[in-house]
């Protein structure tokens, strides 16, 4: 957080409503924003630095096993659901209405993206802009492939979904200008109001961020992002371990873990087995007698058996990449 930053009249965002088709069969058992990484739901990334950057009120949208996000976040955020899903545009009038914005601007994380962000220095550029909106961006290679952001040399956005390169980052800060161009019902953020005021010439800029950052629409971009936080990414909102064996944990003498390894809270690593490197443990999760888990992912309560690399192991299934 940036020294004497003020994020008095700020409200915040976390976009969980969707169906997340692309992970399954993980998302058979839990919404996407609820996938564990590092042993913690990814929304809590989100959550963590709202409230690590000062956001006191912070809204939830909730679809698909909105329940699961209920029990996660129960008395810390205001709660806004959608029987039918809105999209990213008519998530934002309904999350508007439920934490009573009024004149505040708004602070939105999508709740499947994990970043390194200085989130108050964004804010304190946001309204040195006078901007009606500020992406936070980050360069790729392949932006075109993710709706690219064309920036120009003054930091203005002055195209979205076309050339450019940058990509965004799903984190951005509107003011109420901002959202009075989005309509009631279904709306698409991007089409609906950001490409009609950019056109229009009102005043959009960019952040461009420089941290870690991934995004986990599919098996391999979430067992990647494991692999990238066990090998050390910084991703300072995290005040919770990334690495080492929790002291509950309980790892017989003739088994190994091997670092760089997380091995949760009342798991088992039964004689024989070998965790690591890049392997991450659930809490109560037990890896059988002479397993192998590298480059792997175990969920909490699951159990590994056999020979695990490159896998996701769920409580119901195995996903090999």
């Amino acid at each position: 957080m940036t020294a004497g930053s003020d994020l008095t009249g700020v409200k915040g965002a976390l976009l969980c409503a969707g169906l997340g088709t692309r992970l399954r069969p993980l998302t058979d058992e839990r919404p996407k924003p609820m996938l564990p990484l590092c042993n913690a739901p990814l929304a809590r990334y989100g959550f963590a630095l709202l409230r690590g950057a000062g956001v006191r009120t912070i809204g939830v949208n909730l679809h698909y096993l909105g329940g699961l996000l209920r029990a996660e976040f129960a008395g810390e955020v205001v709660y806004s659901d959608e029987p039918e899903i809105l999209g990213t545009g008519g998530a934002l009038v309904r999350l508007a209405r439920a934490i009573d914005l009024a004149g505040d601007d708004l602070i939105v994380h999508n709740g499947k993206v994990v970043l390194e962000l200085d989130l108050a220095d964004v804010i304190a550029r946001h309204r040195a802009s006078g901007a009606v909106a500020t992406m936070v961006v980050r360069e790729a290679p392949d932006a075109r492939a993710w709706g690219a952001i064309d920036v120009g040399d003054d930091g203005r956005v002055r195209g979205l979904l076309g050339d450019g390169r940058t990509m965004f980052c799903g984190v951005h800060v509107l003011t109420p200008e901002f959202l009075r161009v989005l309509p009631e019902g279904v709306s698409d953020s991007v089409r609906d109001a950001y490409i009609p005021l950019v056109r229009a010439g009102a005043p959009v800029v960019a952040y461009v961020a420089r941290g870690h950052f991934s995004e986990h629409s599919t098996p391999e971009r979430y067992l990647a992002a494991h692999l990238a936080l066990l090998g050390g990414a910084r991703v300072s909102q995290a005040t919770w371990p990334l690495a080492g064996i929790d002291p509950s944990a309980t790892v017989d003498a003739a088994a190994w873990v091997v670092a760089p390894s997380l091995v949760g809270a009342g798991a088992r690593i039964e004689a024989g087995a070998r965790v690591g490197p890049l392997a991450t443990i659930g809490a109560g999760a037990i890896v059988a007698a002479g397993a192998t888990v590298e480059r792997a992912v175990v969920w909490d309560g699951a159990v590994a058996t056999g020979d695990l690399r490159d896998a996701i192991v769920t409580r119901r299934s195995v996903v090999r990449l």
